[in-house]
């Protein structure tokens, strides 16, 4: 069995850490992220090998937000930023795998993501699974959101939506998982997943300004975990 051992977790004040959770499927692992809202640095033991992996929060939301609230929020210098964050000075990786979430696609506006993952490819993550930038039903304006890019070949990719557990943008955004395995240079197969729940109550509650038990019929963070634990289930 691979032991997965959860070496750090740093996170920003004010904002909740992911919840993490790993399990031994036999000759693989199973690594499971919940959304963080900031970014998380995480080295992983796999059997006696480090996999170093990058966890961020892309922020990538909808132009059409932007349009409505009058706010300019640095796509295209974030994604750029974030590029040359994750390569070392001499331009190489630093990762073997990073997962990415709110790295939404639009049919109408896809261009910020394209350049992200052109960058990413030229700075030797060359391996991706993400969903197609066209939404799918319920949304008509975004996908999930999830992307893993990977130093490494990717396989058996697996995307699936949150589609009975209903939240106030559950036609704005198609919450899911995205996993796939990694096959990595000393022959170990690891299993990534990323996700991207609900906001939590608590952000609920104090941007919306309607009542906490508004909210608390709204939480739909069981069912997203009994989903992903399926899915989790299956890929063992």
């Amino acid at each position: 069995e691979c032991m997965l051992q959860f070496l750090g977790i740093m996170s920003m004040a004010l904002i909740l850490a992911p919840i993490l959770y790993a399990a031994a499927i036999g000759p693989a692992a199973v690594l499971v992220v919940l959304k963080p809202l900031s970014m998380v640095l995480l080295l992983i033991y796999v059997t006696g090998a480090v996999v170093p992996i990058s966890i961020y929060c892309a922020f990538l939301i909808m132009a059409a937000v932007n349009f409505v609230t009058g706010r300019h929020d640095y796509k295209r210098e974030r994604l750029a930023a974030l590029a040359n964050h994750l390569v070392d000075e001499k331009g190489q990786p630093l990762y073997d795998v990073v997962l990415l979430q709110e790295f939404l696609g639009t049919w109408y506006s896809d261009a910020n993501r394209q350049s992200f993952i052109r960058a990413m490819a030229e700075r030797g993550y060359s391996y991706t699974a993400m969903p197609d930038a066209t939404a799918t039903l319920p949304s008509m304006w975004a996908n999930s959101g999830l992307a893993i890019f990977s130093q490494w070949p990717l396989s058996d990719p697996v995307h699936t939506l949150y589609h009975k557990q209903m939240m106030y943008d559950y036609f704005a955004v198609n919450r899911g998982v995205l996993g796939a395995t990694v096959h990595l240079r000393n022959g170990q197969l690891v299993r990534a997943f990323t996700t991207h729940f609900a906001p939590p109550l608590a952000v609920l509650d104090v941007f919306s300004g309607l009542p906490t038990f508004v909210h608390r019929a709204l939480d739909v963070h069981p069912l997203q975990a009994t989903h992903l634990a399926s899915i989790i289930s299956s890929a063992r």
